[in-house]
């Protein structure tokens, strides 16, 4: 079934401020690129502005170059065809109106001699110049005549019709594609492929499996795509220019699948060179340059840079500070080089726009980043308006098409962003000089009946009114916003596009929120049940969001709905108080949208669907009879911390929030989080402890003691996920004295079972010695001591462990030995990293022939824990990563923990946040098995019990919880 408009479009924009399935031109898709986002939208099909279906550039959507004119021909046939080729010269110099003219005339001419065969070819390429034209009306008809044409008995050479009928196919794809009907299009080239194949041209196979690639990219399948693209890398053709095509589109996904620069780690010499976006895209810009081609050259440096953009994003993120590295500042150095060069040596208009929308882009993100550093960067500001002048004159170069008109709509989004910025920056006309762009947008929108771009513009020129507010117009601008953002949202809801729809119901809800809270949540719930609908689609292939996705909209939309529902005048507490007999409706919302956010962000982690630990289900196992569990869900906004408690068999009940700024509370946690890591920084790790402790548990107290909670689930948000809770301090004792703790990040807790105490079979691997040496970011250094942990596991009571140590430690190895049995417990005793990038999260093992460096990423775990038996329905209870560590400076790394979890397919993990190679492993290993084998003892109070063998200790050595605190628990606590 054809999905509706729009709909295959969505994957491909990801909710961006315009991320819009456009009916007119794949062009456009690159010029949409919203700051807030940190995302670029790929160069999917850059061809010259009027390329002809014959002699399209190497690097467009790819059609064959091979002649169908017949070698012999009558004066009459002759004369048409000469007709056909001055279409073509027209039609190459963007004279449209007369290229379709002499098409016509030639169409018509075939027609009247009855050459079916070259009437078809010709109403082929009328349908490809109305195309780009916007003449959809006559467009669509042409190719179906055309088409039509060709299903009929026809004259010529076999190889001739083969070649003429996949022409006529690729031509539909182009259509079909820029129409939304990406699914259709990837057929029509799948059947131009067969056609080209049948009819001997190699190089046109080539050409339609680039084109299919294209389809596979707009319905957000990255990952096929690059594997296509992949097989065609590896077999490069001769023909340079289609090895262009290959280099530049290649380059493309791999971006969009996250392989965007070389490996950070030093590879041996005898490593095969890594594929990466950064180093593809070189090689096809070098090609372009060599081959003269301006077309391509300009899609490589977009391209270029919006990869260099992308290891900007990703790199700043792992950075400790708001300010990032000089080598970090170079990649977006890079990128804004690529853009610059681009803008000033295209003649193109459409790529002049895109290439200056990038860079503009570019630099409000920049601002972004200075408002959070409270720096002023007015000489950014300038550039961001002059370039708006600059695409406000290429604009008026163009004709009424959806070109412009979605370039317009981008142009007034990028001054709405300025405008947001703090008054130092932000320009006080850029909201007017939007809402001005927007207001034409509208009625061009209406004349091209583009609902899509309609909605789009009646939306943002609801948010410039709502900019706007200002003195007594405050009210009339509101009135204003709220009845357009109503239209937009109307015909958003007539198209069936939930994925523009949303937006409108956020905006909405943002307006009501001050004068209408009520009205405000039916708005914001609307928004967020819209979002649970294409929740699947934030299930990105697309790696770029991961980089950005605290800065994504819908992740804003969450957070601000559950704000609203927490306001002391709608759901949150003024004074400490169990909802016994009062309604808990507003914060078992709010704590759905956050545990539904957390979700989200963990699938997008893993770049797949997983499944997860409901509520429900969390509920379910602490409301079973004399459950000692509690849960506590504490949440960062921008002025305060909330925290939603769960006791067994009771309503949730909030406390009063504790009042200060987010950046206050990063900070105090960040300090704590590196304190921890120091054995003379006792003092310091009390203090934030004791605060901490303070905004968190100290409320509750009373509560949790009379309920006789044993242990505490957190459902940590924000930067909590990074520090032990264990450490917590109430001015005498340390948390894990009193409760065991677990983390719940987001795995699936179905029929939870606690471990059996006797015959726990345990795999457990070392790597003393890392097979090499890596560069400065990454130095592993010798593991002395997990020889003696895993002589630990082996010498306890009701365990039977298999070993693997050092250089049997390999992957396939250990696949072998994991398939020789079922185990209840993994124990990895290695090096290893979590990070939010799932590139940089991975375990060393011992090197081999597949992993010369030994190390495997997350994307391999499958491979490592993959079993043979089919059927076989048994999980690992216990994933343990014994001397892991979590990225510095990157406050989701945990997600790398529950990643390696769900790859391994444990039900919990236990692993360190930092990494402590040190005597104290083999007391606390020790403990901890000999616990874990006791009857009634749980993974949670095994884990404290080995903490406390450490904490409590006679001679005292371990007391710091630098050598205690850092394991951490995940899912199954039971």
């Amino acid at each position: 079934m054809q999905l509706p408009l729009l709909r295959q479009m969505k994957r491909l924009l990801r909710f961006l401020g315009l991320g819009i399935g456009t009916t007119l031109l794949i062009l456009v898709l690159s010029l949409i690129s919203i700051p807030s986002n940190a995302q670029l939208i790929p160069v999917h099909r850059n061809p010259p502005d009027f390329a002809p279906p014959l002699f399209k550039g190497s690097g467009d959507l790819a059609s064959s170059t091979q002649s169908n004119f017949p070698a012999q021909a009558s004066q009459s046939t002759s004369s048409a065809l000469d007709l056909v080729q001055q279409g073509k010269t027209n039609y190459q110099k963007g004279q449209l109106e007369q290229a379709v003219t002499l098409w016509q005339q030639a169409a018509d001419a075939f027609a009247a001699q009855g050459d079916r065969l070259h009437q078809a070819m010709t109403l082929s390429y009328l349908a490809q110049a109305y195309q780009q034209s916007g003449r959809w009306d006559k467009a669509n008809p042409a190719i179906a005549q055309s088409l039509q044409l060709l299903k009929q008995p026809t004259q010529g050479a076999i190889a001739e019709r083969l070649h003429i009928w996949a022409e006529a196919q690729t031509i539909q794809g182009s259509l079909q594609l820029d129409q939304g009907q990406a699914s259709d299009a990837f057929t029509s080239w799948q059947l131009a492929a067969n056609a080209f194949q049948q009819a001997g041209d190699q190089a046109d196979v080539v050409r339609s499996q680039i084109n299919q690639s294209q389809a596979l990219v707009t319905l957000g399948l990255y990952k096929r795509a690059n594997n296509l693209l992949e097989s065609l890398y590896e077999k490069l053709p001769p023909e340079e220019p289609l090895q262009l095509a290959i280099l530049l589109n290649y380059g493309e996904t791999l971006r969009l699948v996250g392989y965007l620069q070389p490996e950070q780690l030093v590879q041996p010499q005898t490593s095969p060179p890594s594929q990466n976006s950064a180093d593809v895209l070189e090689l096809g810009f070098k090609l372009a340059q060599k081959l003269r081609s301006p077309v391509d050259i300009t899609k490589a440096q977009i391209s270029l840079g919006n990869t260099y953009r992308a290891i900007y994003q990703q790199q700043k993120r792992l950075q400790p500070n708001p300010c990032p590295q000089q080598k970090v500042l170079a990649y977006r150095s890079q990128a804004l080089k690529y853009y610059q060069q681009a803008a000033q040596e295209t003649d193109s208009p459409t790529s002049k726009i895109q290439a200056l929308s990038n860079q503009q882009s570019l630099l409000l993100a920049i601002q972004s980043d200075s408002k959070s550093i409270n720096t002023d960067n007015t000489q950014q500001t300038q550039q961001v308006l002059a370039i708006a002048a600059q695409i406000q004159g290429q604009l008026d170069r163009l004709p009424l098409s959806r070109i412009a008109l979605y370039a317009q709509i981008q142009l007034a989004h990028n001054l709405l962003q300025l405008d947001q910025l703090p008054s130092k920056l932000k320009d006080s006309k850029a909201s007017n000089q939007a809402a001005q762009l927007l207001e034409v947008a509208v009625k061009q929108a209406q004349i091209l009946g583009d609902q899509a771009a309609q909605s789009y513009a009646l939306g943002y020129l609801g948010q410039a009114y709502a900019q706007q507010q200002q003195g007594n117009d405050a009210l009339k601008l509101t009135a204003q916003a709220l009845s357009l953002t109503t239209k937009a949202l109307n015909l958003a809801k007539t198209i069936n596009a939930p994925e523009i729809a949303y937006r409108w119901f956020w905006q909405l809800g943002r307006l009501d929120r001050a004068n209408n809270p009520e009205r405000a949540i039916k708005n914001y719930n609307e928004a967020y049940n819209t979002l649970q609908l294409l929740r699947t689609d934030l299930v990105f292939d697309n790696s770029d969001l991961q980089f950005s996705f605290q800065e994504h909209p819908v992740e804003q939309a969450y957070r601000e709905f559950a704000d609203l529902l927490l306001q002391p005048q709608i759901g949150g507490a003024k004074e400490l108080q169990e909802t016994k007999g009062a309604d808990d409706t507003n914060l078992q919302k709010a704590r759905e949208v956050m545990r539904s956010l957390q979700t989200t962000e963990l699938q997008n982690f893993l770049q797949q669907p997983c499944a997860e630990a409901s509520l429900q289900q969390l509920d379910n196992i602490m409301d079973k009879p004399n459950s000692p569990t509690a849960i506590l869900s504490p949440i960062i906004f921008g002025d305060r911390i909330e925290v939603i408690v769960r006791l067994p068999n009771k309503k949730l009940f909030h406390y009063p929030p504790t009042y200060l700024s987010e950046a206050t509370a990063k900070a105090t946690i960040s300090q704590f989080q590196r304190d921890l890591q120091e054995s003379y920084t006792f003092d310091d790790v009390k203090g934030n402890g004791q605060k901490i402790y303070e905004w968190l548990i100290k409320p509750a107290e009373k509560q949790l003691e009379s309920a006789h909670i044993k242990t505490i689930v957190f459902v940590l948000d924000g930067p909590f996920r990074n520090i032990p809770m264990t450490a917590l301090y109430d001015g005498k004792h340390y948390l894990i004295e009193k409760y065991a703790v677990s983390v719940s990040l987001g795995l699936d807790l179905s029929d939870p079972n606690p471990l059996p105490n006797k015959d726990l079979k345990v795999l457990a691997a070392s790597l003393a010695n890392p097979p090499y040496k890596y560069g400065d970011k990454f130095k592993f250094a010798k593991l002395t001591y997990v020889k003696e942990e895993l002589d630990a596991i082996q010498k306890t009571m009701g365990v039977a462990a298999t070993l693997i140590r050092d250089e049997k430690f390999t992957r396939d190895l250990f696949n072998q030995k994991f398939n020789d049995s079922s185990f209840q417990i993994v124990h990895l005793a290695t090096h290893g990293q979590f990070s939010s990038n799932p590139q940089d999260t991975f375990i060393l093992t011992a090197a081999s022939k597949q992993f010369l460096n030994g190390k495997v990423r997350l994307k391999d775990f499958d491979e490592m824990f993959r079993t043979r038996v089919l059927n076989r329905t048994d999980a690992i209870e216990l994933l343990i990563l014994s001397a892991c560590e979590t990225a510095s400076g990157d406050d989701r790394a945990t997600l790398g923990i529950a990643g390696a979890a769900v790859k391994a397919g444990a039900r919990s993990a236990i692993a360190s946040l930092w990494s402590l190679d040190d005597e104290s492993s083999q007391t606390f290993i020790k403990t901890f098995y000999k616990t874990i084998t006791q009857p009634q003892k749980s993974r949670a109070e095994a884990l404290r019990q080995a903490q406390l063998a450490l904490l409590q200790a006679q001679d005292g050595p371990y007391t710091h919880p630098r050598y205690w605190a850092p394991f951490l628990l995940v899912g199954n606590w039971l």
